[in-house]
């Protein structure tokens, strides 16, 4: 065949009409097609004359025959009027019949038994058989609406319309393949539609038995309509399975849902090779107001390999059942994994290359793991305290081995990697932790900040034992704050340089989630910090310290120690109550659910700076374990 030769679906029925309703021009003898070397829909006839053009007008046994509904390769199929049992069916009679053309006769009677044994509400119902003339016939029942496609025309419907007819149609399909039977050759003008608009299917010409009985075909004879084949019955009717069908509904359904074929090509060849090879456009880019979840169905019928397609047309019946009742399919783990192996298939060389690669990559990632570890620069040190050994967090300039948020945002100057002391500013409240919990229950913290920005309000310092938690009302984070303001006063507000100019506090932050508390609150026991001197006229240098026991904090300002905190309920209960801290919620006359003491008494925790609205320096953080 030339390639530019049209498809000529020789076994497609063809709507037909005559002046005269004779079987002799109803039925003119087939004329042969092109088609490809290993394609038939027909077998060859010899040159002879048909029996059927010797056949009596109007009349074909007890049947007067009215007019032609369609015409196929095996058969015409007229509406006629039974005289004897007074009433009207469909009649297919054999077409083209020749005396003595047994292994035609054989086809025709083998579609008969074959949908005489199918007894199913879906599937046409074949009433009668015989032969008048040797020309054999069957009648079944009328269908008055026409094929699928005409009946749509005739009655437009919606999405859900077109899936529950489909989906009954599967079940047919189904209950066919039950017994053993495939049907290769489903397609709109093969399903017939009752006046009610109840779908039938029809036409097992081309039907094949699953089992391993003797076929009238060649097995490798490649049989159906063109448009909707499967990949593998392209390759011939031996490959073809129950999946087969299924792929042809996910043909039925694109068409009658995008409005378009999946596949169309002008000549066989070109169309057999985009069958093959080419995925169909997605249904969603033809019609945009179709369902997902339909598309992704249709998808599925129409995967290239039958494993990958539903594996039985009930199964597809269900899914399309689902969708109808607005049900959401999960994808399993195949079919998310399905497209990548498609993928890989298609280019084994690059697949071989990955392979290769994969196993590699992963060793380099298991080997190198420490470099996406965050606490990989803590490693030695966290050694260096389980063996009693002091460990530098900040050198006297450049910035620390490790550090991390845990609250507010902080800025880092850029000089900071330079030969300069680690610079950090904040416009609200910080924590940045240098450490996330020291292996010792006794320790010590050492460290110099310079105050350098801000005002009187403003607080640096280092904090310890940050402790977080949720609450019904709010997330908490407690922690103990070491913290200073040294900034010049204003002239109204002098202070004695004898005072301290530093407080260890326990501190409590809280961002609620209730609407009456919608910003973040900051509860601390300090007072208001003393400003310091006059005479101050730059910010220095000062050496703070923490010691923290099991049962004790020390803080130390400039090598003396300026306080000390016992860790049990009573004492933190007093200086609450000392510093108006609210031990009830003024709401629900509750406790204070920010306010939780048993999660501050204890001496573990992670530790770092602390800032608010503040610019400091820092350098030469130690910190060491105590015995």
């Amino acid at each position: 065949m030339s390639s530019s030769t049209p498809l000529d679906e020789t076994n497609d029925f063809q709507p037909g009409n005559a002046p005269e309703p004779t079987l002799s021009r109803l039925a003119p003898s087939a004329q042969p097609s092109e088609h490809l070397d290993h394609f038939s829909v027909s077998d060859d006839v010899p040159v002879a004359q048909p029996l059927s053009e010797t056949l009596p007008r109007e009349t074909y046994g007890k049947f007067k025959l009215e007019s032609v509904i369609a015409s196929g390769g095996m058969g015409m199929v007229y509406e006629a009027y039974d005289v004897n049992l007074k009433r009207r069916v469909a009649l297919k009679v054999m077409k083209d019949c020749f005396p003595g053309d047994s292994e035609k006769k054989q086809r025709f009677m083998r579609e008969v038994q074959i949908a005489a044994h199918l007894k199913h509400p879906h599937i046409v119902e074949i009433l009668e058989f015989g032969e008048v003339d040797e020309i054999p016939y069957f009648a079944m029942t009328l269908a008055q609406g026409g094929n699928l496609m005409s009946w749509l025309k005739a009655h437009p419907t919606d999405q859900r319309g077109i899936v529950i007819l489909i989906e009954q149609i599967c079940q047919a399909v189904h209950f066919a393949h039950e017994q053993g039977i495939m049907h290769r050759d489903l397609k709109p003008s093969n399903v017939l539609m009752t006046g009610a608009g109840v779908p039938l299917l029809a036409d097992f010409g081309l039907a094949k038995y699953e089992d391993h009985s003797p076929q009238l075909t060649s097995t490798n004879a490649v049989l159906g309509s063109p448009h909707y084949m499967a990949p593998e019955q392209i390759r011939g009717s031996k490959h073809v399975t129950p999946m087969t069908d299924v792929w042809a509904v996910g043909v039925m359904l694109y068409e009658l849902l995008a409005g378009k074929m999946p596949f169309t090509q002008e000549n066989r060849l070109a169309l057999f090779e985009m069958i093959l090879y080419t995925a169909p456009p997605r249904p969603r880019a033809i019609h945009a107001d179709l369902p997902v979840e339909l598309e992704r169905i249709i998808l599925h019928c129409l995967e290239k390999l039958p494993e990958d397609r539903y594996p039985s047309a009930l199964k597809l019946a269900e899914d399309l059942a689902a969708w109808l009742r607005g049900e959401v399919h999960r994808r399993s783990w195949r079919d998310r994994l399905r497209p990548y192996w498609r993928a890989v298939s298609r280019h084994p060389r690059y697949a071989a290359l990955g392979g290769l690669l994969l196993p590699i990559g992963l060793l380099w990632i298991v080997l190198n793991w420490g470099w996406w570890d965050p606490y990989r620069a803590l490693y030695s040190e966290m050694a260096a305290l389980q063996s009693g050994q002091p460990v530098t967090l900040i050198d006297a300039v450049g910035p620390p081995k490790y550090w991390v948020e845990k609250r507010g945002r902080v800025e880092i100057r850029p000089h900071q990697l330079a030969l300069r002391p680690f610079e950090i500013r904040t416009m609200g409240t910080a924590l940045v932790e240098l450490f996330p919990s020291p292996p010792a229950k006794h320790f010590r913290l050492d460290a110099e900040m310079r105050h350098l920005g801000g005002d009187t309000k403003s607080k640096v310092g280092l904090f310890f034992n940050l402790c977080e938690h949720a609450t019904a009302l709010a997330d908490v984070q407690s922690l103990y704050i070491f913290q200073f303001n040294d900034l010049r006063s204003l002239p109204s507000l002098p202070a004695p340089p004898s005072r301290p100019f530093a407080r260890l506090d326990l501190a409590c932050f809280s961002t609620f989630r209730s609407l009456q508390y919608p910003d973040e609150q900051y509860y601390t026991f300090a007072t208001r910090f003393l400003p310091a001197s006059q005479e101050q006229k730059e910010a220095a240098w000062r050496f703070i310290q923490i010691e923290v026991e099991e049962t004790v904090i020390r803080a130390f300002a400039d090598r003396s120690m300026i306080t000390a905190i016992s860790l049990n309920k009573e004492s933190l209960t007093e200086e609450m109550l000392l510093h108006g801290i609210p031990l009830l919620n003024p709401l629900s006359n509750k406790y204070n659910p920010e306010i939780h003491l048993d999660s501050c008494l204890q001496a573990t925790g992670s530790l770092g700076l602390f800032l608010d609205k503040a610019v400091a320096e820092v350098r030469n953080v130690r910190l060491t374990p105590l015995k």
